[in-house]
């Protein structure tokens, strides 16, 4: 996996980054009586717990195709191009999933399968390496974001720039999708407003919301203790997102910062309006996962790309949360009659602005990128 690809061998995500930056206001430009930021988040891998696989056999004019994917319309019409057969000439099996995430929305994995099996005459399993899928994935988008605000007319935060980067880098899916950067700017921004103002972040976001996301907002932040004393080093942090614009989400994060810039979230405190809870269990399972896949982005992992090629190609230069690092979760589910709106990917767009603010509450810095890291916070 080395040297260059084609005439990509210049491009850069730091250039990437540089060129969107020039497209937004620059960060302290806003006039008197307002504040502005900021945000960046970088290009973001999937990284499955099983890489990219797929079994394929093309044999007496039909293609069979044992496919983990989220897509098997989609696998079917990608792999009957691929080889040339009628779309009912290709039979898809779906497996197990190994995860998903937005990853296996894509069918590269199965159309490589069904041309091998093709070009041999005999079934063929394809089975990527990490390297190979951390480094040919379809990446959630590099985000920039600029938000300026009045300090004197509180208003619910929208970004004024708000540019992903232009560039061949293949992108797609990525749990919750565009929720994820939207919550963070947005709650990390009136995290600052709160701030600037001087004044509780649990009042400001009780002024900017009402109805069943204000319930929830009072839910989280009852349920952790908003309000009482902490040692030094620690803070608390508050989020709110209803993904997708109809299951709300609430989330208080607790964390602990060392002089030496570590972070430790020790406790994440949910409240989750999704209409009526069919299962309650399954609702505390997916904000549990959401929480430990968002806190990877937020905390550990980063895609970056050099002289055309992704740097990272395993664990241990994208490292994942590890289970020892894991917070308590406390979900709190409120009572309705409503129809249900979902569970699946909304415990990923609030935890991150919430350990942003956390990390401010208990440090007094204010990082605008993710992965914050040691280097970011020490003292």
């Amino acid at each position: 996996m080395t040297g260059t690809v084609g005439d990509t061998s210049e491009e850069n995500s730091e250039a990437y980054l540089q060129a969107i930056a020039t497209q937004l206001s620059a960060q302290g430009t806003a006039p008197a009586g307002t504040i502005d930021a900021l945000y960046q988040i970088p290009y973001e891998a999937h990284d499955t717990l099983e890489p990219m696989n797929a079994t394929a056999w093309v044999h007496d004019g039909i293609c069979e195709v044992w496919a983990l994917t989220q897509s098997p319309q989609d696998v079917q019409r990608a792999v009957a191009g691929a080889v040339r057969l009628p779309t009912a000439k290709v039979d898809v099996n779906v497996t197990l999933l190994g995860g998903g995430f937005g990853r296996r929305l894509q069918t590269d994995y199965a159309e490589e399968a069904a041309q091998v099996s093709q070009a041999i005459g005999a079934p063929v399993q394809i089975l990527w390496t990490r390297a190979d899928d951390l480094q040919h994935d379809f990446y959630h988008p590099m985000r920039l974001q600029y938000f300026s605000g009045s300090l004197e007319n509180l208003k619910r935060p929208s970004p004024q720039g708000n540019r992903s980067a232009a560039s061949r880098v293949p992108i797609g899916a990525w749990r919750s999708v565009d929720n994820f950067p939207d919550a963070y700017g947005v709650q990390c921004f009136l995290g600052e407003l709160a701030a600037a103002m001087k004044r509780d972040p649990l009042e400001v976001w009780l002024n900017v919301y009402n109805g069943r996301a204000a319930r929830v907002i009072q839910l989280a932040a009852e349920k952790a203790g908003w309000g009482s004393s902490l040692p030094a080093g620690q803070g608390r942090g508050l989020a709110y997102h209803a993904t997708f614009g109809v299951t709300q989400v609430a989330m208080v994060a607790k964390v602990a910062v060392d002089t030496k810039g570590k972070v430790r979230v020790r406790r994440v405190v949910s409240a989750v309006d999704c209409g009526r809870a069919i299962n309650p269990d399954n609702i505390a399972a997916q904000i549990e996962g959401g929480i430990a896949f968002g806190l990877t982005a937020a905390l550990k992992a980063r895609i970056t790309i050099r002289d055309g090629r992704v740097v990272q190609s395993n664990f241990r230069d994208y490292p994942l949360l590890r289970i020892d690092e894991m917070p308590l979760v406390e979900t709190y589910i409120v009572e309705s009659d409503k129809d249900p709106t979902g569970i699946g990917e909304m415990g990923v767009p609030p935890i991150t602005p919430a350990v942003a603010n956390a990390i401010y509450s208990a440090t007094g810095k204010r990082v605008r990128h993710i992965p914050i890291m040691p280097e970011d916070l020490e003292t």
